[in-house]
This record gives structure tokens, sequence and C-alpha cells, in this order.
């Protein structure tokens, strides 16, 4: 989420006062940013944005039914136009509005089109109807995440939320977290394995722990404003089937 509280890296804003106790508790002025390699930066920005928009780009496509060798094609064209060089490439004005997307979604979507060439009815994880109690808590817990993300940015929160990203104490905490979603229902609810989805998100964070992607902070990492939007989405769904 750093395209909302990008603000907040560089101390500009209002300013924040943090309570004491908190600092004491958290550490969060001391925690001192891990950036990404730039040159990773870009290739993640690249490929990113290609995964991401091939899934929706077929998404839409499969409703009109076309064959494989035209998704591949769709799938193609998309790559090329993201990743043409400079301001030519649709990659560079996606990054230049959104940054890059998050590791969630990017494995979310990688999971879509995988299971758009494996199964003649593929269905997202996070889209499918679950009664199980992580079908409900990780979409709702997104939302929060993002919603908290936005009043950080506004200066309207006591805690330098988004800063709290940097530290190293954080991938731990969320890691320790899906430990305990993944405990809750490790067996499939209505076809959904709560398990698997927390297991998507800790395969996430492991995967910044050792790249520092996208951004250094853990919360662009695990959450971007299209997810946000879409587990938005998600969560109406879920409450119109009740």
């Amino acid at each position: 989420m750093a395209a909302l509280a990008s603000g907040r890296l560089f101390g500009e804003g209002p300013a924040m006062m943090t309570p004491i106790w908190l600092d004491l508790l958290w550490g969060a002025r001391a925690a001192v940013p891990v950036l990404p390699d730039t040159r990773l930066m870009a290739v993640w920005q690249s490929a990113g944005w290609s995964v991401v928009l091939a899934c929706v780009v077929l998404a839409v496509a499969r409703r009109w039914q076309v064959g494989a060798r035209a998704q591949w094609a769709i799938i193609a064209a998309t790559a090329a136009a993201v990743s043409m060089p400079s301001s030519l490439g649709l990659g560079y004005w996606l990054g230049m509005s959104f940054q890059s997307p998050s590791v969630v979604a990017v494995v979310l979507c990688s999971g879509r089109l995988y299971r758009n060439f494996a199964s003649k009815s593929p269905t997202s994880s996070l889209s499918a109807p679950s009664s199980g109690p992580v079908g409900w808590i990780l979409p709702a817990l997104g939302v929060i995440l993002g919603w908290g993300m936005l009043l950080d940015t506004l200066g309207l929160l006591p805690v330098p939320l988004y800063q709290w990203g940097f530290h190293a104490a954080a991938p731990l905490a969320v890691l320790a977290l899906m430990g305990v979603l993944w405990a809750l229902e490790p067996k499939p609810v209505a076809g959904v394995c709560g398990a698997g989805l927390a297991g998507l998100v800790a395969m996430a964070v492991v995967a910044f722990s050792a790249t520092r992607l996208p951004t250094g902070n853990l919360w662009d990492a695990v959450l971007d404003p299209w997810l946000w939007i879409a587990l938005h989405i998600v969560g109406a769904q879920k409450l119109m089937r009740r």
C-alpha cells in the first residue's frame, strides 16, 4: 500500500507522536528500512503487472469461450504491452500510478492462471464460496489493514502503522497469525481450504523476507490498492450469500 502511505516513508505529512509504551513494545522508531535491489524492483514491477493483467483479461475472455491458443496469445500480448521500454510500456504507467502489485496479488493471479489451463472451470481461492472461519477472517483482515493504511496516510491514526511494516518483527507476527488461522481450518470447507489461504499469505511473507519485494515494507507485500478493492467485493458477495 505504498501508494497510500508513501508520505510516511520519509517523514512527510502531519507530525505524529507515538505513545512511549508503544515505542518500547514495538520499537517503531528503531525500524530501519531494508529496501530491495532496484534492478529486482524493476523486474518485479514488469512481471507482476504482466501476471495480474493477464489474469484479469483472461477472466473476461473466458466469457466468450476462447480457445487455449487464443488464451496463450492474450498472455503473450499482455506481457509484451507491459514490458515495452520506457513510457511505451503499459507497465511504466501502471508503476507511475500504482507502483507494484503485492506479492499476494501476484501469487493469487498466478494460481488462477494455472487453474485456467489445468481445469475447465477455474475458480479463485478468494472468490469461491466458503463458510469456514478463514474464508471470512482473511478478507476482513485485509479490508481492515487497507483502511488503516488510508487513515495513516491522512494522519488520523495515533501510531505509524505503515512504518511498522519495515520492522523486523512484522513478518514474524504475520506468520504467527497465519499459523493460528491454519489451525482454525485445517480441512476444506465448501471446497476451499482455509489452511491453503493462510499458507498462501505465509508464502508471500517468506518471499518478502527473502527479497524485500516490492518496496521493503511488509504491508506492500500482502496488500495493494487493487487487492484491497477486490477484498471489499469478496466480502460483499459473502454477505449476500448468507
